[in-house]
């Protein structure tokens, strides 16, 4: 059996109605949100990373530092290294889909590379390649 439970949250009423109006009180919610409790401030605003920069942010900074080492690089190829998040957030951004996403879906194994090619001033493609094959990839470890 079940009954509605208004959920708490720390979120916009918009975040509010579209994430919690209303929950099933079960034996596994109970435990969820038990589990859940000490991270809830996290889990606020999805749209935003913990830390509190927003995606937009650093998409703008990835994409400037990669026209920076496109500029400086000109006629030939230029390397950035950078973590996963950055990384796949500047693709999302340049393949023009919605910057939040989750990050066991990411497509960025270790030792992987994606690409963004120029040609001039236009950015014709991204791709996205792991030379180390299955010895870059950690099977759960999308993040």
């Amino acid at each position: 059996s079940w009954e509605p439970l208004r959920c708490g949250w720390a979120g916009t009423d918009e975040l509010r109605r579209a994430f919690c109006s209303w929950l099933v009180r079960s034996p596994l919610f109970e435990y969820v949100v038990s589990r859940l409790a000490e991270n809830w401030h996290v889990l606020h605003d999805p749209f935003t990373p913990s830390w509190g920069e927003p995606y937009a942010e650093i998409a703008e900074r990835m994409l400037a530092a990669a026209t920076d080492a496109r500029d400086g690089a000109e006629g030939h190829e230029a390397v950035l290294v950078s973590h996963q998040l950055p990384i796949w957030t500047v693709r999302r951004f340049v393949e023009g889909r919605p910057l939040w996403h989750r990050p066991d879906r990411r497509q960025c194994g270790l030792a992987s590379l994606t690409s963004l090619t120029w040609q001039g001033p236009d950015l014709v493609t991204v791709t996205y390649t792991e030379p180390a094959g299955l010895a870059g990839r950690r099977p759960g470890f999308g993040a």
